[in-house]
């Protein structure tokens, strides 16, 4: 799940001085507006469905939106719409902690791969075998065996206030979701130890949850090779890599 504190709400916290879109600048930010005003946003559901595209959101939340979508729309196209504003609230949160910004060719691309993956996984038989190992591609899941469960762990890094967010999601044999897990930390902003402390977190999640047959799947392939290694490193994130072991 991505997280998306949109500026109005911490405006009125005080926590900013700024309510403005921190994409396009020119508008107070919501979750209607992250989702589906911003021009930036616009930009990407252009290149969807039609229908989709007509769809206004005047007068209405979000919420009542999609409420609305869900009496006339597809499954197919529902869980479209669904990718594409988790896809839009995860890149505002990599503009605002990671001062990237995707362009809507790039993120078309993405999204239409985990939309295959999502078809992929739903079509799948129940006893997909995989490696034993800790994968280190997150390009496509695939299912661990039998009465084993997979957990994929990722970070972010907020370099200005130091801190770190992870999260993770752990899937059964069948794809089944069986636990998820974010949170937010003070850390120093290092994405060895950031991905390291994040590996380590998804681990307890596991080990808390009673889970046994584990395996740990992540995009960092430097923490992937360092857990999977006989190196020692002393230093702190080999420590804490240490304690994933």
């Amino acid at each position: 799940m991505i997280s998306c504190p949109q500026e109005i709400n911490l405006f009125k916290k005080k926590v900013i001085d700024d309510p403005n879109c921190p994409i396009c600048l020119q508008q107070v930010e919501s979750i209607e507006h992250v989702i589906w005003e911003c021009e930036a946003a616009r930009d990407v559901w252009g290149l969807y469905s039609r229908q989709l595209q007509k769809r206004s959101i005047r007068n209405q939340s979000f919420r009542e939106l999609v409420t609305n979508l869900m009496e006339v729309l597809n499954k197919e196209m529902l869980t479209e719409m669904a990718v594409v504003a988790w896809r839009l609230c995860k890149r505002r949160n990599e503009a605002i902690f990671q001062k990237v910004f995707t362009s809507p060719s790039i993120l078309w691309r993405q999204i239409h791969q985990k939309l295959q993956d999502l078809s992929l996984l739903n079509h799948k038989p129940p006893h997909s075998s995989s490696s034993n190992v800790m994968a280190n591609s997150m390009d496509q899941w695939k299912a661990p065996l039998i009465d084993h469960y997979k957990i994929n762990w990722d970070a972010a890094i907020d370099h200005k206030n130091c801190r770190v967010g992870i999260g993770t999601i752990i899937r059964n044999w069948e794809g089944q979701v069986m636990g998820t897990m974010k949170m937010n930390r003070p850390l120093y902003p290092d994405p060895y130890l950031a991905e390291s402390y994040a590996a380590l977190q998804a681990t307890l999640l596991g080990v808390n949850m009673g889970l046994r047959k584990i395996i740990l799947e992540g995009d960092a392939l430097k923490v992937v090779k360092e857990i999977n290694g006989d190196n020692e490193n002393w230093g702190q994130a080999g420590m804490i890599i240490s304690e994933v072991k």
